[in-house]
């Protein structure tokens, strides 16, 4: 006899409400109470206790909804964009010192550029993913909820080395970020804040680095990293792509291009599955493995957190590819994951803002430039918080 859901509890299960169970009594999108003599078997992290399913990840609840519900698809009637409650955790590599140039924005930028791009990074987690996110009702002077994030957990980490940081100047309260303090070279930071996710694994369902100045604007970020996970397996790891944009260029945006092969080919083989594809509302999406994996940043469930962190080289600090802050957001990913990043045809499925940075553009154009492909006439690099004339490279 099939089991039912007589009534709910709490587990972080919002999926169950494609199998029809949302009209239970009781049902608030976490969990569900099943009465029934056989439970299925075989399903990694099930629990089960008087009859009430803890089911800790996706994968398990797919594993468990399709042994008593053989007869209907896991995915079927399943959201792509449903905002289900969502615990992220972020750790962010923060240094500030303009004495010292190295040629990143930590330390050629001056700290008030360092401020505007570190509170865009913070706020723009907290607006978009934490659980502060209302629609105003005027007649009735009230803030409602909205976009059903209200049980949603933002939690922040931020790692600076050396009391070279602004954190006492941002506009944001303190109580929106933990300060994680180190003696690291600050370079390295980025391996400290592997070992801080390290730490917290079991307690989220993202585990989530970024740059200090790599901003996320997309309210659907995790939704689409959800979808290319459960579809391709955890495997495949989808990155963004990271563009930068300025209002002294025309608006134009650009996105950080491929670099040399060779330079990443010690560490990943990009002929190995190149290309995955997939429609979303009536859009055709290609994912091709990059040459230049770099994001200034990286997303991992939990399942994929737990399996790098179980690699031997987790956290060596190797810095063999391009640099150490490079490496840092790369390396151990690289050669953990198939790296993944949507095409240039839809390079915005999946994007991060660097902020304040203008990347690769062109100095000048002629009429015949105005549509792609556009000849470079002379490669920039230009950081448009140095209130700087722009030096070619």
């Amino acid at each position: 006899m099939r089991p039912h859901a007589d009534e709910v509890g709490r587990s972080g299960l919002p999926a169950l409400r494609a199998l029809g169970l949302r009209d239970r009594p009781g049902f608030n999108g976490r969990a569900a109470l099943f009465r029934h003599s056989e439970l299925p078997v075989g399903c990694a992290g099930v629990r089960v206790t008087a009859g009430l399913a803890t089911i800790p990840s996706r994968r398990s609840l797919k594993c468990f909804v399709t042994s008593i519900y053989p007869d209907k698809p896991f995915e079927a009637g399943y959201p792509l964009w449903n905002n289900w409650p969502v615990r992220l955790f972020f750790a962010i590599a923060h240094f500030c010192d303009p004495k010292v140039n190295t040629g990143y924005g930590s330390t050629t930028s001056s700290p008030e550029a360092r401020i505007d791009a570190l509170t865009a990074t913070i706020v723009s987690l907290l607006w978009h993913f934490g659980p502060r996110q209302y629609v105003i009702d005027r007649p009735r002077k009230l803030a409602l909820q909205a976009n059903d994030a209200g049980e949603n957990v933002v939690d922040i980490a931020v790692c600076t080395t050396g009391g070279q940081h602004v954190l006492d100047r941002l506009p944001v309260p303190s109580s929106a970020f933990t300060h994680h303090e180190t003696t690291a070279e600050p370079m390295l930071l980025g391996f400290e804040c592997q070992a801080v996710l390290r730490d917290v694994i079991g307690q989220y369902d993202y585990y989530c680095y970024l740059e200090d100045d790599t901003v996320i604007r997309d309210p659907w970020f995790f939704a689409k990293l959800s979808w290319f996970t459960e579809r391709y397996g955890d495997e495949a790891l989808l990155q963004p792509n990271r563009y930068a944009c300025d209002l002294e260029w025309g608006g134009r945006k650009a996105y950080g291009g491929n670099i040399r092969r060779g330079h990443s080919a010690p560490f990943q083989d990009v002929d190995d599955t190149p290309v995955l594809t997939g429609e979303v509302m009536g859009r055709k999406l290609v994912f091709r493995r990059p040459i230049n994996p770099n994001a200034a940043g990286y997303f991992l469930t939990e399942e994929q957190m737990k399996r790098w962190a179980r690699q031997p080289y987790f956290l060596d600090r190797d810095t063999s590819f391009a640099g150490p802050i490079e490496s840092a957001a790369n390396l151990g990913i690289m050669r953990t994951f198939k790296i993944y990043k949507p095409a240039d045809e839809c390079a915005s499925f999946l994007e991060v803002e660097h902020y304040g940075t203008t990347l690769w553009l062109v100095e000048s154009e002629s009429p015949d430039d105005q549509r792609p492909p556009i000849r470079l006439k002379q490669f920039l690099k230009v950081r448009a918080a140095r209130g700087q004339a722009p030096a070619s490279t």
